[in-house]
């Protein structure tokens, strides 16, 4: 067995038959796309009634307003929801909510200041 580079085993197809494989698979893959296209040139039975023509309301209506209709009837089928519990539909992360875990149940603004250098009240303090 033959190694290659960092020690891969060389190929296992011989390089001239690799060079037949590669045009005859793309023969193959070009032959079964026109295969299975066959039947689309296939004429209409004479049997069948001629078709209407279509008029430009009916053509803006199927290519324009069908197409519309459908992006709008999603939009609101994905924002309803957000829209009916009141919440923002802008980008960004919500505003967060002012939180003080194991504090007192007033707000902040109400708590009281230290009375002295010896008081522990007031918030965070530090010296050096």
């Amino acid at each position: 067995m033959v190694r290659v580079g960092a020690g891969y085993p060389a190929a296992v197809i011989s390089s001239t038959l690799r060079r037949l494989l590669r045009p005859s698979t793309v023969a193959l893959a070009a032959g079964l796309v026109v295969l299975t296209a066959l039947p689309a040139a296939a004429d209409v039975p004479e049997t069948w009634p001629e078709p209407d023509a279509v008029g430009i309301l009916g053509a803006v209506l199927l290519f324009v307003a069908i197409p519309v209709l459908v992006f709008v009837v999603t939009t609101l089928a994905v924002y309803a929801p957000s829209i009916a519990r009141g919440e923002s539909l802008t980008p960004g992360p919500p505003e967060p909510r002012r939180q003080w875990l194991g504090g007192p149940r007033r707000s902040p603004e109400e708590l009281a200041a230290p009375d002295d250098e010896d008081s522990a009240a007031g918030g965070a303090g530090g010296s050096w």
